[in-house]
């Protein structure tokens, strides 16, 4: 009798999941989460590029309305469609 072991819904497999080269898995975004609260800083450098930021995926991960324990709003990038 075959069994097959529930596999956890995990940020880094997510298509959403988002990381610089250098960062490690835990410092990752979740793209389906932008983060509003972006400061421009066009005041203190000059510099008039304003970055889109994202929520960190643990954010999304302990927070009821976003993704929460059960991952809601994962979607495996290792599927192919």
């Amino acid at each position: 009798m075959a069994t097959t072991a529930l596999t956890p819904k995990l940020c880094m497999n997510c298509k959403f999941f988002k990381k610089d080269l250098f960062i490690d898995h835990k410092f990752g975004k979740c793209t389906h989460f932008p983060n509003p609260y972006v400061s421009d800083y066009t005041l203190v450098d000059g510099d008039k590029w304003i970055k889109k930021d994202y929520y960190y995926c643990v954010t999304a991960r302990n927070t009821d309305f976003m993704c929460d324990k059960e991952g809601k709003f994962y979607q495996d990038r290792r599927v192919q469609r």
